[in-house]
């Protein structure tokens, strides 16, 4: 997930002779002086330390508000958080949630597994902001709207701030106050690691059960003025004898169409926006051609 929050990926192996060299040279370890960061909003490479994060949110005149919060993978417990709770939860966490007693805890925040796009009950055309710990934050990835701002940081973080339902929340030091009125304080959480009765596999392939003999007759019904769904068609070859390609299993001569200059992500080319609904459709997917 390093390309979610705005990272290129890379691994390095750490070892004593590495942590030597970093010593020496005035660059040791200093986990404990991070301070957590929150992405976004519209691109994963705009990150802001939380410290600065509220100072932020007033400096750009966003509302500090937080509509909704969506955290992947990760079960909550607890009472009183401000905004809607939503519970992503892959089949290996399902499989395993038996063991940690929080299975139905997960069915009552009627957990599911978006990656894009949810259905809103919001009103168009107007600014909001989510917090969630998983996905990209383009412009309108996650529900059309090209308003919405989707701001990325860690689990731990998007449920403390969801407590709150304000952006400038600094849960690190900042004072909330529970429903009697009692100041209350967040501490860093803790808990296990890795469950100690060990990981379930839970349902890791599909299998149908198998048929007495193929039945080539049956057909894939596509309504003939469908907008979302387009059967393709077959198409000859491009490569190979007939094909009329004298440069045989190599591309003809191509041309270059158009150059990007500045950022240019999937997002910039096939936005998932409305048009989403499309990618079961060539003809009308390629008319993002024309919108670049």
């Amino acid at each position: 997930m390093g390309a979610e929050v705005g990272a290129t990926m890379s691994t390095f192996p750490y070892t004593p002779d590495m942590r030597a060299y970093l010593t020496a040279t005035g660059r040791a370890p200093n986990l404990s002086e991070l301070d957590p960061t929150i992405n976004a909003p519209f691109t994963p490479d705009l990150a802001t330390p939380l410290s600065n994060f509220g100072a932020f949110v007033k400096e750009q005149g966003w509302k500090d508000e937080l509509s909704d919060w969506f955290v992947h993978e990760q079960l909550v417990q607890g009472h009183g958080a401000r905004s809607a709770l939503f519970l992503p939860i892959a089949d290996s966490v399902d499989a395993r949630t038996p063991q940690t007693s929080v299975a139905d805890l997960a069915k009552q925040a009627k957990a599911a597994g978006l990656t894009v796009k949810w259905k809103r009950e919001d009103k168009k055309d107007e600014e909001n902001a989510i917090l969630t710990s998983f996905n990209h934050n383009f412009k309108p990835r996650n529900d059309g709207s090209r308003l919405m701002m989707n701001f990325l940081a860690s689990p731990s973080i998007v449920t403390a701030i969801a407590f709150s339902g304000k952006l400038s929340l600094n849960p690190m030091i900042d004072t909330l106050r529970t429903p009697s009125g009692v100041p209350s304080k967040f501490t860093p959480p803790k808990g296990q690691d890795l469950p100690t009765a060990g990981f379930a596999p839970g349902e890791t392939a599909f299998c149908p059960r198998p048929t007495s003999s193929p039945q080539p007759d049956t057909g894939v019904v596509i309504w003939p003025d469908s907008q979302r769904l387009e059967r393709l068609e077959p198409f000859p070859s491009h490569f190979g004898e007939g094909s009329g390609n004298p440069r045989g299993l190599e591309l003809p001569p191509l041309k270059v169409l158009m150059r990007i200059r500045g950022k240019c992500t999937m997002d910039h080319i096939s936005a998932a926006d409305p048009r989403l609904k499309y990618k079961g459709h060539l003809t009308n997917i390629s008319e993002n051609l024309r919108v670049l």
